[in-house]
């Protein structure tokens, strides 16, 4: 079919899904990057992170920076003055959590990518399944990642649902009648 035949709609879930894909890339690079970088600082997990935290590697090299480690004699949840204000007030990180960012970035930036091409080729599989399956995948995910945090939902958790449940709704309602190759 030629590109004039596609609906509208349709090419701009591909090019949304190109832009996700993109960002899905990088924050999978950069949980990579997290995780080749991060070290566990102790043995014993931490309290309300079953798998431990973690902290970057060289923080206690540099004393007096921004990135030391806060005084002994502060509380390890309270900020200290050593630590950055955007730092401030973010727990630590478990191992569990970066390698759940992780495989969600790399899962979703594929199946985004697959549909994309798939809604610009207007294909049944490669449009419909793999964007239905994106969706299906995203959402699980995001219980998963927030069953693991111990974060209560906030406004940019509601964010996250959104293009998900939109790609299940207009791929199996709107447009299934186009994704038909």
């Amino acid at each position: 079919m030629a590109a004039a035949e596609r609906p509208g709609g349709l090419t701009a879930l591909a090019v949304i899904n190109v832009v996700l894909c993109c960002i899905f890339a990088l924050a999978s690079l950069a949980a990579l990057v997290t995780l080749l970088v991060v070290h566990a600082v102790s043995e014993e997990p931490a309290a309300g992170h079953p798998a431990g935290s973690v902290v970057v590697s060289g923080a206690d090299e540099a004393p007096g920076s921004s990135l030391a480690a806060p005084d002994a004699g502060t509380a390890p949840d309270a900020p200290s003055a050593q630590t950055p204000h955007h730092f401030r007030h973010h727990r630590p990180v478990s191992r569990a959590e970066l390698g759940l960012e992780f495989v969600d970035s790399v899962l979703c930036a594929v199946l985004l990518a697959i549909s994309a091409v798939g809604y610009l080729r207007m294909q049944r599989i490669a449009g419909r399944y793999v964007g239905s399956l994106y969706g299906v995948v995203a959402l699980l995910f995001f219980a998963a990642e927030h069953h693991v945090s111990h974060q209560p939902l906030g406004v940019t958790g509601l964010i996250a649902l959104i293009y998900p449940v939109l790609t299940l709704i207009y791929v199996n309602t709107t447009f299934r009648n186009d994704l038909i190759l």
